[in-house]
């Protein structure tokens, strides 16, 4: 008999969420679940299984994993992209463990451990990297991230 660990995640709009299991996904005005994982079988799936960081607006939500990248799950086409390997030559975060995610319009802000800040542009195709400099002082202090948090001002 084989046995699977499913954390199951309520996720309100505009909001982050961690967990190291498969995503248990449920829709609260259509039941019934939606599981999404990682299979190397199928092109169109979660590019790991180790969760980091959710975050979801609009039937788009994006999937932070450890060690595979960021995922954006398209809810209405049942799509995946995957960011931060450098496949499409524009998006190579510093880190693919992904820790925490925050979208401030355009922007995807994209934590990670190990690498520091990833700010993800899609209009721009663009990814800026910010991370520890220990000649600027004005830099980060570490690029260990694992959490963050938005202000009431939204910064």
């Amino acid at each position: 008999m084989r046995y699977h660990t499913l954390t199951p995640l309520l996720i309100p709009q505009s909001t982050s969420h961690h967990s190291q299991n498969p995503i248990l996904f449920r829709n609260l005005i259509r039941p019934p679940f939606l599981n999404l994982f990682h299979s190397p079988l199928k092109s169109n799936t979660l590019s790991g299984n180790n969760i980091k960081s959710l975050y979801y607006e609009n039937n788009q939500l994006w999937i932070g994993t450890y060690n595979a990248g960021l995922d954006h799950y398209d809810v209405k086409n049942k799509s995946f992209i995957n960011y931060g390997k450098g496949a499409k030559g524009w998006d190579k975060f510093s880190s693919l463990n992904v820790y925490s995610l925050i979208k401030v319009k355009s922007l995807i802000y994209v934590l990670t451990y190990g690498g520091g800040l990833n700010l993800l542009d899609i209009e721009k195709k663009k990814v800026i990297q910010i991370q520890h400099d220990p000649k600027r002082k004005e830099s980060l202090s570490n690029n260990l991230g694992r959490t963050l948090i938005l202000d009431k001002s939204g910064n």
